[in-house]
């Protein structure tokens, strides 16, 4: 869903150098506008640029990785002796492409093998003992473990105590000790400092250990051709920062998807709509989703056995089976984050709090992480959801860029079973018993922490007439993008609102934007008129995206929207008063300057009560009234007092949206003594202390 909260535009354009920006052109043979987009991302120097390119295609020697000689030397064993390897896998798409990618290596080197994928409702996360009972009455000698183990210490050594080796291929975060495992290849071992890139997938890691195998018997080349779109999924659908040797992988394994020679890889980019070239976007919101729909909603394996299929009838009927499991993820996911904003709202000293914590009784735990996210997105807050499953309850946690969740969690591993995950995203196993002192412990320690609100970089400012099919060809030379290597986002600035027009049945939009006689148009989704908060003819800014459709043989620039404001809004500067604001009304706080600011006339109240009456019942937010009312965004104060003035005197009710605010003018009678308010009172008192 589209963020409902105010994000501060940090615009990187930079002075233009055109000679330099030419020169670089021309000599790394790349468009004007990818150095232009590189220049303000601060990749301005040659060597930057060389590196960023992938010209000189930075490359990891697999055995630079702590214990990647003993795993060969393990798995080699296993050969030599013909020993049963059971590879451990997981149920998101990191999970499973690394699974189907060790599966089918192993297959093909004629290997005695079986995989074992938990399923998240029974297993949970990693190896569990239950697991490897199961996995012990199939003969196995040997677990091999893919994008997970680093933290299996109890379970690691059951196996063992049964005669069972682990040999760990993972990429998660490491504790201060290893569990007792033949091998523990992580590039996050404190050991492998040396390491120059250390952003690889669970499935990243498993190609350096093919890697490492094939040294001497196979090139580098020939096993990214075989390999490296499972590496391109994997990495994506894990969000691993795009840079060096990954990115490269992944920037080969998306052009190698049209080419190879491969059943599932023809019927996903059939099936699933895939566009030529294969692009990232794609990847990420088209096949991932559906891959990870397997494990969140039924079993993992309906996506892994379509990896490793070799029949095109059955690739079709489980590409199939993932779209149903996909429309099911989604109405599953839309139920539970209904329930957590009842709960929010039934409960809305849960929104006040720096992180957002959820929980309830039996929430589909698949689904929890997405729904994490969406409340994330909505609040500007990072977000705990749980779901409370008997004795024991599950939970899962978004962030975003500049706070750690996982270090949250490491504050508060007292209460926690276990946990794991990254700085963005984690999850943890708890005593139902110890939710409440868990979030209590949450909330009390994040206070400590600063966490930043959210703000969207603009890569390139554009005029109108710039847009065509050129141009995005021209910035699509810098994919594959993701972590790390964005999407570029470009903005319009003072163009004019011509037009908004309903599409889908009202549920999104199509607005027209003009400016100097050039006319564009920026399509909305998920949204409707009525929750749309701008009108026509208002001179806006405008933050896009911008990609290319084909519709009856021609092709067209598509510009989907970000973010939209009004021109010239400030909203860095928003966003300070908003948090002044709220100490003011917390705390009682306010600085002279903001005092001023915050000044109430009779006048004032007349001209927002208008506007209110303008507007009845619509959303709106407290900056655009100010903007629209007072012409600046510098009697934000005074709206925020106002309104609040006006609820505490039952002349109007709102209901908010994060920032947003739809409004509902009262039915009043008697007439209203503004000094009645003690907000109003409360500021006047200030005033005179002042």
């Amino acid at each position: 869903m589209k963020a409902l909260i105010i994000k501060e535009w940090k615009i990187k354009e930079i002075a233009e150098n055109n000679n330099k920006i030419q020169n670089y052109a021309k000599k790394f043979g790349v468009p004007e506008v990818a150095i232009r987009i590189l220049q303000n991302r601060k990749i301005d120097s040659e060597q930057l640029i060389y590196d960023y390119l992938g010209i000189g295609k930075e490359y990891i020697d697999p055995f630079d990785f702590c214990d990647m000689d003993k795993a060969v030397a393990r798995v080699n064993e296993a050969i030599k002796n013909k020993e049963k390897i059971c590879i451990y896998g997981d149920y998101d798409a990191d999970g499973i492409t690394a699974t189907a990618l060790m599966y089918i290596y192993f297959k093909d080197k004629g290997i005695n093998v079986d995989y074992y994928i938990p399923e998240r409702s029974r297993d949970g996360y990693g190896l569990n003992k239950e697991a490897i009972d199961k996995i012990k009455e199939k003969g196995t000698n040997l677990i091999f473990t893919v994008d997970n183990g680093t933290v299996a210490f109890d379970e690691v050594l059951y196996a063992k105590n049964l005669g069972i080796d682990t040999v760990i291929t993972d990429h998660h975060k490491v504790m201060e000790s290893l569990p007792e495992a033949c091998a523990v290849v992580n590039p996050n071992r404190a050991e492998c400092s040396y390491l120059k890139f250390k952003n690889f997938a669970g499935v990243g890691v498993a190609f350096k250990f093919i890697e490492a195998m094939e040294h001497g018997k196979r090139s580098y080349e020939s096993l990214l051709k075989k390999y490296s779109h499972f590496v391109a999924i994997g990495t994506i659908g894990d969000s691993i920062e795009l840079a060096g040797e990954t990115k490269h992988i992944v920037k080969l394994g998306l052009e190698s998807m049209l080419q190879v020679n491969s059943a599932p890889i023809k019927c996903i980019l059939e099936d699933f709509g895939a566009p030529d070239p294969v692009d990232s976007s794609f990847i990420a919101f088209n096949l991932v989703p559906r891959i990870n729909a397997c494990g969140r909603m039924e079993n993992a394996e309906i996506a892994f056995k379509l990896l490793i299929s070799n029949d095109l009838i059955e690739s079709h009927m489980l590409c199939q089976k993932l779209n149903k499991l996909n429309l099911m993820r989604k109405d599953t996911e839309n139920e539970i984050f209904d329930l957590v904003e009842d709960l929010l709202d039934k409960e809305p000293w849960r929104k006040k709090e720096k992180i957002i914590i959820a929980e309830g009784k039996n929430w589909n735990h698949g689904v929890l992480g997405i729904v994490a996210a969406r409340i994330m997105q909505k609040y500007g807050k990072p977000s705990i959801i749980i779901t409370i499953e008997g004795e024991f309850s599950r939970g899962s946690c978004r962030s975003f860029e500049g706070f750690s969740i996982y270090e949250v969690l490491n504050n508060c591993s007292e209460f926690l079973c276990r946990f794991g995950g990254h700085t963005l995203a984690a999850g943890f196993n708890i005593r139902t018993g110890d939710i409440e002192d868990f979030s209590k412990m949450v909330n009390s320690i994040s206070k400590n922490y600063n966490v930043p609100g959210m703000f969207l970089d603009i890569d390139l400012k554009l005029e109108p007439y710039e847009l065509s099919v050129s141009l995005v060809d021209d910035f699509k030379i810098l994919e594959p993008f993701g972590n790390g290597n964005h999407e570029p986002i470009f903005a319009f600035f003072d163009v004019t609102l011509k037009k908004i027009h309903a599409l889908g049945q009202g549920k999104h939009l199509k607005l027209v934007f003009s400016k100097d006689g050039y006319e564009f148009e920026v399509l909305y989704f998920n949204k409707s008129c009525e929750e749309f908060l701008y009108n026509e003819s208002e001179k806006m800014d405008v933050a896009v995206r911008l990609s290319k459709n084909k519709y009856k043989g021609i092709t067209e620039v598509s510009a989907y929207l970000v973010d939209v404001k009004l021109s010239g809004c400030d909203l860095g500067y928003v966003l300070k008063q908003k948090n002044a604001y709220n100490e003011f009304r917390e705390n009682g706080v306010i600085s002279t300057d903001n005092l001023k600011l915050i000044h109430i006339s009779r006048e004032d109240l007349v001209l927002v009560y208008r506007h209110i009456a303008s507007i009845n019942n619509r959303f709106s937010r407290a900056d655009i009234i100010s903007y629209r009312v007072f012409k600046s965004e510098k009697s934000l104060l005074k709206v925020y007092a106002i309104l609040d003035i006006f609820k505490e005197l039952g002349i109007i009710d709102f209901y908010k949206r994060g920032d947003e605010i739809k409004i509902h003018l009262n039915a009043v009678k008697d007439k209203i003594n503004i000094n009645q308010s003690k907000l109003f009172s409360n500021i006047r008192e200030k005033e005179r202390e002042d």
